[in-house]
C-alpha cells in the first residue's frame, strides 16, 4: 500500500514539513486562519501525518472527528489533543464570525477596528468566553501553541 511506503520513508516527515512551508509562503503576512504557521493547516497536517505514519485506516470525518479518532486510539496524547481541538474550534468560530461581520469569507480578521471588534464580540459569544488580551492576541497565542505541537510531532 502506498501509505505504508510513505510511513517507512525516513524522509517523510521532512517532505511533509516542506509541503506545509510551501503553503505558508503562498499566502504570506497577517494572521491567516488557514495558512499561517500554527493555523488550521498545521492541525490538518498533524492528523494526516499521524494517519499515514502509523498506517491507520479510518479517522474519516471533519477535523475534530479525526482528532478524536486519533486520541481514542492513543496516537495523540490528551494535552496535544486538547490543544489542537480547542484551536480548531477557535479558528472555525473566528472564520464564521468574520464571515457574518464582513459579509464574505475571509482568512484573517477585518482590517478595520470596528470590524475586528465586532468579530471578537461575536466569536466570544459563539464560544461563550472572553478574550482578555483581545482576539488577535488569542489567535497569536493559539498559533504558537499549535505550531509547537506540529513541530514536535512531525520529527
Amino acid at each position: 500500500m502506498l501509505r505504508t511506503r510513505f510511513a517507512a520513508d525516513p524522509g517523510f516527515p521532512g517532505a511533509v514539513r516542506e509541503m506545509r512551508q510551501r503553503l505558508e509562503r503562498a499566502e504570506p503576512g497577517g494572521q491567516n486562519f488557514k495558512t499561517s504557521p500554527g493555523a488550521v493547516y498545521d492541525i490538518d497536517f498533524v492528523a494526516c501525518y499521524l494517519a499515514i505514519r502509523y498506517d491507520l485506516d479510518g479517522g474519516c470525518g471533519n477535523l475534530r472527528q479525526r482528532l478524536a479518532w486519533l486520541r481514542e486510539r492513543q496516537f495523540l496524547d490528551k494535552s496535544d489533543w486538547v490543544t489542537l481541538d480547542s484551536a480548531g474550534e477557535l479558528f472555525r468560530a473566528v472564520e464564521h464570525a468574520v464571515r457574518l461581520v464582513v459579509g464574505k469569507a475571509r482568512k484573517s480578521l477585518p482590517a478595520t477596528e470596528h470590524g475586528s471588534h465586532a468579530a471578537e464580540r461575536l466569536t466570544g459569544r459563539l464560544l461563550r468566553r472572553d478574550f482578555a488580551g483581545g482576539l488577535a492576541a488569542e489567535l497569536a497565542r493559539t498559533f504558537a501553541e499549535v505550531r509547537s505541537v506540529y513541530e514536535r510531532l512531525l520529527q
